[in-house]
């Protein structure tokens, strides 16, 4: 069983926290460019060039949804968990490639793409983080230390896009790398 389910009090207020990032940073962004939001309702093409919006939006939302989830602490969540956590991800890859096709792949952009495809893993293996996926000799690389090389990928991508975005939203980016420092400190401090 993953260790995300425990009835240990500070490990639950974290995913209540992770929620409260998340939903945040969806409102955020969307105050941001409620302008182009707009679009979709009083353009006949403006779904078409914001939908990437709207799905950055809505996976923020869902993400926020398997964290509120996972704080209730019902093991008999998981499979919401999984499902809820994996589309929210997938949304965000889905506003990756309207960036990508809009704008352009920057490196950070890239990587951000890899952290994405990692945490639909991590929400698809979040009940069996023991497992051993790589074992030669004296290494032994188990599903934890993957799940602990995504999030401090996406921690340095959120400090890093927090620090220069403009307005509140960077409130939002700092709020969901505090998301990621949570998970870190969760997964090394429950061995």
């Amino acid at each position: 069983m993953s260790n995300l389910y425990d009835s240990d009090k500070t490990s639950r207020y974290i995913f209540l926290y992770n929620s409260f990032a998340h939903i945040t940073l969806a409102a955020l962004y969307a105050y941001r460019v409620r302008d182009k939001l707009l679009l979709i309702f009083s353009d006949p093409i403006g779904w078409d060039s914001e939908f990437g919006r709207a799905a950055y939006i809505f996976g923020h939302f869902l993400i926020s949804c398997a964290q509120y989830t996972l704080y209730q602490q019902n093991i008999d969540d998981s499979a919401k968990v999984t499902s809820l956590g994996s589309l929210g991800h997938a949304m965000i890859l889905v506003y990756i490639a309207w960036v990508t096709y809009y704008f352009k792949l920057s490196t950070g952009l890239f990587v951000f793409m890899l952290a994405q495809f990692g945490m639909i893993y991590f929400y698809i293996n979040h009940m069996d983080d023991q497992t051993v996926v790589y074992a030669k000799k004296d290494t032994r690389i188990k599903k934890r230390d993957i799940f602990l090389g995504i999030f401090s990928v996406l921690f340095f991508y959120y400090v890093y896009a927090a620090m220069y975005q403009k307005g509140v939203y960077r409130y939002g980016m700092g709020l969901v790398a505090g998301v990621y420092a949570n998970l870190i400190y969760h997964f090394i401090t429950q061995v």
